[in-house]
């Protein structure tokens, strides 16, 4: 198995395909986007996040094509929020083990995608967290 480099062309992309994730929903939240494109903005969303994930996948060498990540990423997500763990670490990965251990994938590298798809969103969400703080702010302020 190849290593996973941190600033090779499929990170770069998929850090890329995260952060428009944010910014899609932080425009719709900020209410540049008119109300009635609340589905088109949660689909975009989601498929960025989906993409994310293909693209970590082939940052890690995995050999699952894009049909099986756009299959099980809506199930992984709703895994992960189930309110039994810590930023769902461990029911992610487990989902991933479940769903892509019969394509092949072993449960290691199920546990690395797993880890590296939280991670990006950790990391995405930690870059949204200053504007999102002015914007607390400016709403007190405003009251």
């Amino acid at each position: 198995m190849r290593r996973l480099r941190p600033f090779g062309p499929a990170a770069r992309i998929a850090a890329s395909v995260a952060m428009l994730a944010v910014l899609l929903s932080r425009l719709h939240l900020s209410g540049l986007l008119p109300a009635n494109h609340h589905s088109a903005v949660a689909f975009a969303y989601q498929l960025a996040v989906a993409l994310a994930a293909y693209l970590a996948a082939g940052a890690l060498d995995l050999d699952v094509g894009w049909t099986a990540i756009l299959a099980f990423m809506p199930a992984v997500a709703i895994v992960q929020v189930l309110p039994l763990t810590v930023g769902g670490l461990g029911l992610r990965e487990g989902a991933f083990i479940l769903f892509l251990g019969p394509l092949g994938v072993s449960t290691s590298q199920a546990i690395a995608l797993g880890l590296l798809v939280y991670f990006l969103n950790l990391a995405v969400s930690l870059l949204g967290a200053p504007a999102f703080a002015a914007g607390v702010r400016a709403q007190r302020a405003a009251s």
